[in-house]
């Protein structure tokens, strides 16, 4: 998690915060109104997950951030509350699809739900989130689905996206109760846009031989999105007021292209060409 407020030239870091009231912050001893602040972005996608709040210590941290978070939610390039009801997949991906753009078919199963029809398909997590930071909370049969990971710095376990048949399916089903699935497009490049206000940044990611290429290097490309597709997203992200969104689009072998993904913190990998974006944000904003 990664939070940054803007006031004046200076950019402040959350974790650099040593007393907050009711009008203002303290930045060490100097004190920063409330008002001075001119833009903030919180990037801040786990705020009512359980997994976080297992102990009073990581409650009360949890709401240590969302704190700041709604207290600069005046100012903030993202309002906290859109981005938590986009942060949920099925949700953004609907949303997505209403403002107009071609969007992966997807379905939500529970254990309960008629047995799905043999095939690949894309296993996801629901909330596109961290399970948890502690590997000793997830059980043996877990371990199955989950890998460890470093994500922002911190240490993570996680369910990366993976190519399934639905034998895999039932299994995950059993394990988990709810699984994510979405239809395999047969891909032949795959982007990461971003969206900060009315500008458009298309990057292309790196052809790597594993499935999940959330790790994969980013480079610059001369492909520009259809006119239909770039006003699909600027009117979801206009509809939730966000200075800033995210969003992978797939480049299928047919020329058609299909958003597999919405994500209103979405951040590159960190190589020294592509800083961590709440960073790589601020200077833009500040610029």
């Amino acid at each position: 998690m990664t939070e940054i407020g803007l006031s004046k030239n200076n950019i402040i870091n959350v974790s650099e915060v040593t007393k907050i009231d009711g009008s203002s912050l303290w930045v060490g001893r100097r004190r920063v109104l409330l008002s001075e602040f001119k833009k903030s972005f919180i990037r801040y996608p786990y705020d009512l997950i359980p997994p976080f709040t297992a102990t009073y210590r990581n409650r009360e941290a949890a709401e240590y951030f969302k704190t700041v978070a709604l207290l600069l939610d005046h100012v903030s390039v993202n309002p906290l509350a859109s981005t938590w009801m986009l942060r949920n997949r099925a949700f953004s991906l609907k949303e997505a699809a209403s403002s107009g753009a071609d969007v992966a078919e997807f379905v939500l199963q529970t254990s309960n739900s008629i047995e799905i029809r043999p095939g690949p398909v894309v296993l996801k997590s629901i909330g596109n989130c961290f399970v948890t930071e502690n590997e000793s909370d997830v059980t043996k049969s877990a371990r199955d689905f989950l890998v460890s990971c470093e994500d922002d710095g911190d240490l993570a376990v996680i369910f990366p996206a993976s190519l399934v048949n639905f034998r895999n399916v039932s299994k995950y089903l059993k394990c988990f109760g709810y699984a994510f699935l979405q239809k395999s497009v047969n891909s032949d490049k795959e982007f990461r846009v971003y969206l900060v206000d009315d500008d458009c940044f298309t990057y292309i990611r790196d052809d790597v031989p594993e499935f999940d290429k959330s790790a994969a290097r980013y480079f610059e490309t001369d492909y520009d999105l259809s006119c239909r597709l770039l006003q699909a997203l600027h009117s979801l992200r206009v509809k939730y007021g966000l200075g800033y969104m995210c969003f992978d689009v797939i480049l299928d072998r047919c020329g058609k292209e299909c958003v597999i993904d919405v994500n209103p913190y979405g951040s590159m990998p960190c190589f020294d060409d592509f800083p961590e974006v709440s960073i790589a944000l601020a200077k833009v904003l500040m610029a």
